[in-house]
């Protein structure tokens, strides 16, 4: 591993849940840049063009935000830990963030389907669907089906085929989203994407951070029923408009 990478590693590893996501992308050899400053880094995700930040203090957030700050584009960024979200305004009038309940995969969940379903991979005649019923920046029909060969399904009940749920993953270290129809929740289907998904990336030796927002308390309660582990802050999502 490259030395820088090694160094971020060590100053992650201090609070490895709340640094999950970081991480866990170091080890999948997915870093595509790193500077540190002091004890605080920034990381370039390669296959997403996110940044991933660790700030020690808002000093050294600011200068290692200040060389991407004119970076043409969104800047999608993460910052693991909301203690320092009264610097992002600071650092940019243009910056616009969301909170976020920050998890950790389940693990061994059984996978007891429930009576009435079946369920394939992702496919395409049903990405229509999927992007009428869930709303996502990232989402759209390119981003489905380079993202349909990891661990994602979709849900049908019946023999007519009807839709009925889907989960998929941003990345290979972000599990979500998870939806279900209006109609089929209390079925058990959620609960069984779950387990589908979560058995997937860990027959590849990965445990993917599922990201909840802070207004959406019924997921942090599926979630945390289903044995996910909570970090003990918030973790901040943000962009420039």
């Amino acid at each position: 591993m490259r030395p820088d990478l090694t160094r971020a590693q060590t100053i992650l590893g201090r609070d490895p849940l709340q640094n999950a996501y970081p991480l866990l992308r170091i080890r999948q050899n997915q870093i595509a840049d790193c500077e540190i400053i002091g004890s605080s880094l920034r990381l370039l995700d390669a296959e997403n063009g996110k940044y991933l930040y660790y700030a020690a203090s808002p000093q050294e957030f600011y200068t290692l935000y200040a060389p991407v700050r004119e970076q043409a584009g969104p800047c999608v960024s993460l910052l693991p830990d909301d203690r320092l979200a009264s610097a992002l305004p600071q650092m940019d009038s243009r910056i616009r963030f969301g909170s976020f309940y920050q998890l950790l995969a389940p693990e061994n969940m059984p996978l007891q389907a429930p009576a009435g379903f079946r369920f394939t991979p992702m496919e395409p005649a049903y990405f229509d669907w999927v992007l009428s019923v869930y709303q996502h920046p990232e989402l759209n029909p390119a981003f489905l089906a380079m993202r349909a060969h990891a661990p994602s399904a979709l849900a049908f009940y019946g023999e007519d085929r009807q839709p009925a749920g889907f989960i998929m993953s941003h990345c290979d270290a972000e599990l979500g989203p998870v939806y279900v129809a209006p109609e089929f929740r209390g079925s058990g289907l959620a609960r069984y994407l779950l387990a589908l998904a979560t058995a997937g990336f860990a027959a590849q030796g990965i445990r993917p951070v599922i990201y909840v927002r802070q207004d959406n308390p019924r997921s942090l309660r599926f979630l945390q029923k289903a044995g996910c582990p909570l970090c003990a802050r918030y973790a901040l999502w943000f962009w420039r408009e």
